[in-house]
């Protein structure tokens, strides 16, 4: 089902009560959440035996369709519950919002560009310092007595974002580890030795799921073993210190130190214009959930639930 309409029709509360209402009677549920704010949804996906079905947001900047109109997929107009009179009489402030909005985005973008030349500066050097030997043998430590499958496996998933709250980390793998693992140091030198874990599981074919890191996703921010139950996280505070398989120079240190300082800064930008885009959108949806017949949603709402039921076969 692929949800279409503008902010503040209630696409993201029409998944959640769909989702809360079956969940208890499938066999699972994904929650997928909005980067730009991990309270609301972008997605939910419900399985039951071989059969899955999947809600997601198809409104801009998602910008979803229907492949196989009708036979797999169909759209959801939410649309079809706004009163046209009120929205065409708030068209010149709606454009205005939208174009300051999409303006706010692309700014907070710029920033982050810039943030990532830097850290690849930063990154960089820490590469270069870094003990591989030393961490690898640590990490095959760490595994040595996990079994591997005889079909790998590496699914990615997220545990963080970025946005209007800057970097906002999502609890999932400290919740649904039966153990977990704790690297702590120096964001970059965590980073790169989560890293050097991934690459251990992967020689030892043992299935994980790899976090990638919200700002550049060629660095791990966690790993999750499904068989194991383990999870590995970076922490302030934990059981592995990164830093010990790092030997930075003192020249090194001190590039590395400006580099960080301008980087928060950039980093700062960024969010501050997240969190601009972020009110201006608040703000169209304040228009167009007046313009919004909620009741029709809510038809829509029983309506989608039976028809999923079905398609799971699901008894309730």
């Amino acid at each position: 089902y692929i949800l279409k309409g503008g902010p503040g029709t209630g696409k993201s509360s029409f998944m959640r009560r769909i989702y809360e209402n079956i969940l208890p009677y499938a066999d699972s549920g994904e929650e997928i959440y909005c980067s730009s704010d991990p309270k609301s949804f972008d997605g939910i996906i419900l399985t039951k035996g071989e059969r899955r079905i999947a809600i997601l947001d198809g409104t801009a900047p998602h910008e979803r369709d229907a492949r196989i109109p009708g036979a797999k997929d169909e759209i959801i107009d939410l649309g079809l519950g706004w009163d046209k009179r009120l929205l065409i009489a708030e068209a010149k402030h709606i454009t205005e919002l939208n174009c300051e909005k999409s303006e706010s985005y692309k700014t907070a973008y710029r920033y982050l560009s810039s943030a990532g030349k830097l850290n690849d500066f930063i990154m960089e050097a820490y590469k270069s310092s870094f003990d591989k030997i030393r961490a690898k043998s640590k990490a095959e430590t760490i595994f040595a007595d996990i079994s591997s499958e005889n079909h790998y496996s590496e699914k990615t998933r997220l545990v963080s974002s970025f946005g209007k709250e800057g970097l906002f980390p999502i609890n999932t793998l400290n919740e649904i580890g039966n153990m977990v693992i704790r690297v702590y140091g120096d964001e970059a030198s965590s980073l790169i030795f989560l890293g050097e874990c991934n690459e251990v599981l992967k020689s030892k074919g043992i299935n994980q799921i790899r976090c990638p890191w919200v700002l550049d996703g060629d660095f791990t921010d966690a790993l999750y073993l499904p068989d194991a139950e383990l999870a590995i996280t970076r922490s302030d505070f934990g059981d592995i210190c990164a830093d010990e398989y790092f030997e930075l120079s003192t020249i090194k240190t001190e590039r590395i130190k400006t580099a960080k300082a301008i980087h928060r800064e950039l980093l700062y930008e960024a969010k501050r214009w997240f969190s601009i885009a972020s009110d201006l959108h608040f703000r169209l949806e304040e228009i167009y959930g007046m313009a919004m017949n909620f009741e029709y949603c809510d038809r829509k709402k029983e309506e989608i639930t039976s028809e999923i039921v079905n398609i799971l076969e699901i008894t309730r």
